[in-house]
């Protein structure tokens, strides 16, 4: 089950669910490690 995804067209991570919203407020918290991901990708 999808609980979170990344919207690009904001640059934020945006939760589908009410489970996946603090999943989404820690991804988004963690800009700097979150873009050497998607870097590395």
């Amino acid at each position: 089950e999808e609980f979170v995804r990344y919207d690009s067209n904001v640059g934020e991570h945006r939760a589908v669910t009410d489970w996946g919203r603090s999943w989404a407020e820690d991804f988004n918290s963690q800009k700097d490690f979150m873009e050497q991901k998607r870097a590395e990708v």
